[in-house]
């Protein structure tokens, strides 16, 4: 090595040539000890070369230094990415949790929303047909006029078709076979919900009678044998009650003042004058809805139901086929 530098010195050579014969010298003792039996790798002990005591000093630490710094930094990492999971399926859960639970909400609210825009819309049909007819006769005087209820000499008076009798307006009015809050309903008998403005979804009823109507205690059953409707009890107990402010005679036309049961107008026919009734449909739905609600009371006696249709089917046939695709269906009328 030192025989290089003299040359190198001695010609004058440019400093970059001096330092490329100084590497070159480490480069041949490198090769010479080497050949000799001494390393430069992992060997330790007396035989190990200075240059490989050189190398280690200098690059070793730095190479196990850095092998430690991505340990760590990798062990790092792996723990971030861990509490990431968590957090985020945390995170996740909760937001699906909530998701789910806006959805039975919306979907509840949708519900009802549809419910009250059918609702509004029956009445909102009736508003229009009176609103677009300042002549539109009222459904309440259709139904007196369609059923002959006025008192031909006294225009206060009304004929309820149960009792065939004339009572003042605060006691017999016309009024809903189907209630108008339960207009939807009439899709279930394949009808349009503003059919419960028609004139043949209302009767004009002694208000005792029509609470029992609309409570379900009593229904309206159809004869097809003598194409009449009558009354029909569904309830033992309400055989034996009095109704108030009818009597025997206002029943049987007599001078008779006995208070009159509803026991007295199980099975009477309803008083309709020729070639005019109600829907048979909505009468019918509304019956056999009471009837089935009836069958599973828990705490009131319905012998009297069953004396007449002892089933379900029996029941429902009282219409025949036409309307065995609600026969079916769970009892729709509520009290």
């Amino acid at each position: 090595m030192s025989l290089f530098l003299l040359m190198a010195v001695d010609r004058k050579c440019s400093s970059q040539y001096v330092f490329f014969l100084f590497f070159a010298s480490i480069y041949m003792n490198f090769i010479t000890i080497n050949k000799f039996g001494f390393s430069v790798g992992a060997d330790t002990g007396p035989r190990r070369s200075v240059i490989g005591r050189i190398y280690d000093f200098i690059f070793g630490s730095r190479i196990d230094t850095t092998l430690t710094n991505l340990q760590s930094s990798l062990s790092a990492l792996e723990q971030q990415v861990d509490n990431s999971s968590v957090v985020l399926d945390t995170k996740l859960q909760s937001s699906l949790s909530t998701l789910e639970q806006q959805v039975d909400d919306f979907s509840v609210i949708l519900a009802n929303f549809q419910l009250n825009m059918i609702n509004m819309n029956c009445v909102q049909i009736r508003s229009n047909e009176i609103d677009t007819d300042l002549h539109h006769i009222s459904f309440e005087q259709e139904i007196a006029n369609n059923y002959q209820c006025i008192h031909p000499k006294d225009s206060n008076l009304r004929r309820c078709v149960v009792t065939n009798y004339y009572y003042p307006l605060e006691f017999c009015q016309a009024t809903h076979i189907l209630a108008v809050s339960q207009c939807h309903k009439l899709q279930m008998i394949r009808m349009h919900p503003s059919e419960v403005w028609n004139w043949r979804n209302g009767l004009c009823l002694h208000k005792e009678i029509d609470k029992r109507l609309k409570a379900l205690d009593l229904v309206f059953k159809y004869d097809n044998l003598t194409d009449t409707f009558r009354v029909q009890l569904l309830y033992d107990d309400l055989f034996v009650r009095l109704i108030r402010g009818i009597t025997k005679g206002q029943l049987n036309h007599t001078s008779d003042t006995t208070p009159a049961t509803f026991g007295d107008i199980n099975g009477r026919e309803l008083s309709l004058p020729p070639n005019v009734q109600p829907f048979r449909k909505v009468v019918w739905f509304i019956a056999y809805s009471a009837y089935r609600l009836a069958l599973t009371h828990p705490n009131r006696a319905h012998k009297i139901a069953t004396e007449t249709s002892h089933t379900i089917q029996e029941w429902a046939e009282v219409f025949g086929s036409s309307h065995s695709d609600v026969h079916n269906e769970s009892p729709a009328m509520t009290r």
